[in-house]
């Protein structure tokens, strides 16, 4: 039914600073291919799958993007030096994310680095686990490399939230 369809979705909302971009339509085009069908990357500048705006016209941002992050089960940050210094993220985003991680143990966070930048300066990020190493961050990868280091990316949000096969 299409009731427990939509029980079954998981939305994952994606960090980034929108000096991003060209990175997070990377990944989104990687994501498109990889990613279970039932998991929906939140992108606040993206359209979703029924062609409608993620944060219609006339909405105020920032309560849609509370409601991105109230609504995902994890997050990805996409990190950089332009995400470090980003206002929207060091101010909005990532103190509610950080308070969701907190009050949920099962909310997951996958950081991946876009170029070496000083992460460790947030401690949120420093303890965490990222799917690649400063050495292998995106910007420093092309083609096939950099397509594997997001298919990881990828692969880590299908283990945890992908549908599991459901006997009939």
């Amino acid at each position: 039914s299409r009731r427990s369809y939509y029980m079954l979705m998981k939305s994952i909302f994606i960090s980034y600073s929108s000096k991003d971009i060209k990175d997070v339509n990377s990944v989104i085009a990687i994501a498109n291919k990889n990613l279970s069908e039932n998991i929906d990357l939140w992108i606040a500048s993206e359209r979703k799958n029924d062609n409608t705006p993620r944060i219609p016209t006339g909405e105020k941002w920032p309560e849609e993007i509370e409601k991105g992050i109230e609504g995902s089960s994890g997050a990805v940050l996409l990190v950089s030096k332009n995400f470090l210094e980003a206002d929207i993220v060091r101010k909005f985003e990532l103190p509610l994310i950080i308070e969701k991680a907190r009050n949920n143990p099962d909310y997951k966070i996958y950081p991946i680095l876009l170029d070496d930048c000083k992460f460790d300066e947030i401690e949120f990020i420093k303890e965490r686990n990222f799917t690649n190493s400063p050495s292998t961050n995106l910007k420093a990868l092309h083609g096939r490399r950099y397509n594997l280091e997001v298919e990881k990316l990828i692969l880590d949000i299908n283990r945890d939230f992908g549908k599991k096969s459901i006997r009939e």
